[in-house]
């Protein structure tokens, strides 16, 4: 999955948990939104 992948990249990066789990957040909702409208994203 796209996210956890981005996840896993943020921790390699050594980025902090509150980072991290924000930057998942908020990529989360964008997928969900654009979802919602009809967009497809792999």
């Amino acid at each position: 999955m796209l996210v956890e992948e981005f996840k896993i990249n943020l921790m390699e990066d050594g980025k902090s948990n509150c980072i991290i789990q924000s930057y998942v957040r908020d990529i989360s909702g964008f997928l969900k939104y654009i979802s919602r409208m009809g967009i497809e994203f792999d």
